[in-house]
């Protein structure tokens, strides 16, 4: 099971809404390269937190910031730094995996937000922080996809 650029530029608002008109049409992981450079505005954040209900707290966590500096961000102005928009990639694309195999963003908020046995007990958000955590996130999601219990 693997995810697509286009799953997640859509998670974060859709193509247009990225700036995806202002330029040359090209593909998705060149404007999530152009996006995370400049930084996501707080539409991306907010066409993203419309998909996976998630508190400000945990948000701030899952970009490595504090919610005081999230809160900034998500002003009318404000933008996310690099390592912050990358963070905001690196959870989208998991998010976008547990969609394929959950099918709605219910299911996906619930799945993420309890103790998953695959994950020796841990919270998959709680995971989601790091890369490394991401990435056992999104293998279990995988094997789960094939039919591979824990």
């Amino acid at each position: 099971m693997s995810v697509s650029s286009e799953a997640i530029v859509d998670l974060l608002g859709g193509a247009r809404r990225l700036g995806a008109s202002r330029r040359a049409p090209g593909p998705a992981e060149i404007l999530l390269h152009e996006q995370a450079l400049i930084g996501f505005d707080g539409a991306a954040l907010k066409a993203f937190v419309e998909r996976l209900p998630v508190s400000r707290a945990t948000l701030a966590k899952l970009l490595n910031t504090s919610e005081k500096t999230l809160e900034r961000r998500q002003g009318r102005h404000g933008r996310l730094t690099t390592s912050e928009s990358n963070a905001l990639i690196r959870v989208a694309r998991v998010v976008s995996l547990a969609k394929q195999l959950l099918k709605t963003d219910a299911g996906v908020s619930a799945w993420l937000s309890r103790q998953q046995p695959g994950l020796a007990g841990r919270v998959p958000l709680e995971l989601m922080r790091t890369e490394a955590g991401a990435a056992e996130v999104a293998t279990l999601l995988d094997r789960l996809y094939h039919g591979v219990l824990p």
